[in-house]
């Protein structure tokens, strides 16, 4: 997003910080605390408007998003939360057996489908995975010169001691 300061907080922060998106309040305080012990920054909510809401207030590098209606009705929340952060990761989390609609969050851009129930390893490697995923296409669409590109700090100062 334009003018927007992708390092305004520390890289830690927004490598862990997760907002969980769950209706089972039980099963939330649940991964609230085992998230919190690795670590975490956890900001866990019941509802969609919720979620938005905390999207709109704090960064997250991940989201963990729960799926209760076959209908997908709750995907609705894919495009609303990648709007305001493009590069979160969100995982989907879900009693469902669907591949189409596992198949379509992927394509609205959910990063991983977990059926539930979902062992805590399991969890944690795949938010891992994703977090820094997220994070260094944030890197890369913020800095000029990406390493990514092949391009390289002392490159880069070279180029510019030419001009």
């Amino acid at each position: 997003m334009p003018g927007t300061n992708h390092f305004a907080a520390p890289l830690e922060t927004l490598l862990h910080s997760t907002l969980v998106i769950d209706h089972d309040e039980a099963l939330r305080r649940k991964l609230q605390q085992a998230l919190e012990r690795l670590g975490h920054q956890v900001t866990a909510v019941a509802t969609g408007e919720a979620a938005i809401a905390e999207a709109l207030r704090l960064r997250f590098s991940c989201c963990l998003l729960e799926i209760t209606a076959a209908d997908g009705a709750d995907l609705k929340l894919i495009p609303a939360l990648l709007e305001r952060e493009p590069h979160l990761a969100i995982i989907i989390q879900s009693e469902i057996n669907d591949a189409e609609l596992s198949a379509h969050a992927m394509a609205l851009g959910a990063t991983a489908w977990l059926r539930k129930p979902v062992a805590t390893e399991a969890l944690v490697r795949t938010i891992r995975q994703n977090a820094w995923r997220g994070w260094n296409m944030r890197w890369c669409s913020a800095v000029p010169t990406c390493i990514a590109s092949g391009a390289t700090w002392s490159s880069y100062q070279w180029r510019r001691s030419k001009r």
